[in-house]
Parts: C-alpha cells; structure tokens; sequence
C-alpha cells in the first residue's frame, strides 16, 4: 500500500490541485463576470433614471406649464406626448451610453435593448412620479 503512495501520490496530488486550481479560476471569472454584468446594468438604470428626470424637467413641465388647470386633462400627458416623452428619454440613454456602450450591453444582457430600456424608463417614471407629486404638494403657493 506504502508503494502505491510513493510511486502515484505525488502526481494525483499535482492532479487533484490541477483540478481545483482550475475550479477555484472558473469560479473567479464567473464572479468577475457577473460583476461586470451587474455594473453594465446598474449605470443603464442610472441612465434611465436620470433621462427620465432630464424629460420631465424640460419636455414634460413645459408641456404642463403650457396647459391651463381648467383644461380637459388637467395636467395629465396625451398618450402622443407619453410616446414623445418615452422617445426621448431612450435617445438620451443611448446618447448617454454611447455606441460602444450599447453594444456591450446587448451582449451581455443577450435581450432586446430597445424593449429592455423602455421598461428600465417605464420604472423610472414610476419612481419620478410620486416623487414629484410630493414636491408639488409641498411647494407654498
């Protein structure tokens, strides 16, 4: 028994810390990986969040500001201008992004980047919104 150790031990040793120096690296890469993904996706929701608040403090508050409170609607947008609205803040994160940022994050993400943004500045909107009607409602008249 004492020979089989002596004469195979030393290379199933080098073996079995082959394998898990090659387990332990891929483990590193996915980590490394999966940071990568996560740090992609958080600056595009930092980028939708911002284009959302970027929209609404030119496109959106013009609009409403144009708009007498009497008005049929009041201060509710049309579904055009909802559209425009949406339109633009997603020129603003691709714009934000840049080209190369925009590729990487298709790849990564392996979704559609136009539908996944649009959802990205849909949640956005909906933490702007109560948001802003909080400032509103604080604001002296």
């Amino acid at each position: 028994m004492y020979e089989l150790y002596a004469d195979y031990g030393m290379g199933a040793m080098g073996l079995l810390l082959a394998g898990v120096t090659f387990l332990v690296g891929r483990f590193v890469l996915v980590l490394i990986d999966n940071a990568t993904i996560g740090g992609i996706a958080q600056r595009a929701w930092k980028e939708a969040r911002d284009a959302v608040a970027e929209v609404n403090q030119t496109y959106v508050n013009e609009l409403k500001a144009g708009r007498s409170p009497s008005s049929e609607g009041g201060s509710r947008l049309t579904g055009s201008e909802k559209a425009k609205a949406k339109a633009m803040a997603l020129a603003i994160v691709k714009s934000n992004l840049g080209a190369k940022g925009i590729r990487r994050l298709g790849r990564v993400l392996k979704v559609d980047l136009n539908g996944w943004l649009g959802t990205r500045i849909e949640a956005a909107v909906s933490e702007v919104k109560p948001a802003i009607a909080v400032l509103s409602d604080s604001t002296p008249s």
